[in-house]
């Protein structure tokens, strides 16, 4: 998504946006730090300010828990550079932009499936309906449903009301049909999975789940 920042002497700037949506004011600084981005983040000293990280590449070591320094965020803008979707710290439990999505009030339900499997929400914003198996007395959330593909297009929905996931529960992602199975890849080496017929109200294998041996056969 477009992001401008627009300063008090009249100069613009336009970048990409990642993290929360919105709009915010504030001072901006700068930070020369080469890690520790983490840290800036939750420093109650940049309260209100919009921090410019100096250092070309961030978010490549992710978000750790056990390095939060306070409670949340403080600062009203993060600016950076480079930002790295992909993180690769073994200690990283989140990306930054998960991160800055939780902490600005977004939520997210992160599904086993990607959008290898179904392509059509990332492609072009199709509309799927998505409803738990087991039917449960839960209070409703609105969250983005994500999958694990590190990608900032691997979603089924945003701003989704539906009734609270909580793990282990399933989700059933309504009329994908044919075309979904036919728009399928292997993209991050993920197997694509099985097809189901349902024929007079009863369901049977008519393609099987794919398996690594399946994804490297062809390989010379």
């Amino acid at each position: 998504m477009k992001a401008v920042l627009a300063l008090a002497d009249g100069r613009i700037f336009s970048g990409k946006s990642f993290g929360a949506g919105g709009e915010a004011t504030g001072e901006v600084v700068f930070n020369t730090a080469m890690t520790g981005y983490q840290e800036v983040l939750t420093d109650p000293s940049y309260k209100g300010q919009m921090v410019t990280m100096t250092y070309t590449q961030i978010g490549n070591t992710g978000i750790n828990t056990q390095d939060i320094e306070s409670r949340g965020l403080f600062l009203s803008g993060f600016i950076v550079k480079e930002y790295q979707e992909c993180y690769s710290n073994w200690r990283a439990s989140m990306s930054l932009d998960a991160y800055l999505k939780e902490n600005g009030g977004k939520s997210f339900v992160i599904v086993d499936a990607g959008m290898n499997d179904l392509l059509r929400p990332s492609l072009y914003e199709a509309f799927h309906r998505i409803e738990p198996v087991v039917a449960r007395d839960r209070a409703a959330v609105r969250v983005d449903v994500v999958g694990p593909v590190c990608e900032t297009g691997d979603f089924f929905a945003r701003d989704r009301e539906l009734p609270a996931v909580e793990p282990g529960d399933l989700l059933a992602l309504r009329d994908a049909g044919a075309y979904g199975f036919v728009m399928a890849s292997n993209y991050n080496q993920r197997p694509r999975p099985a097809e189901l017929l349902i024929e007079d109200g009863v369901a049977r294998p008519i393609r099987r789940r794919e398996t690594f041996e399946d994804l490297i056969r062809t390989e010379v």
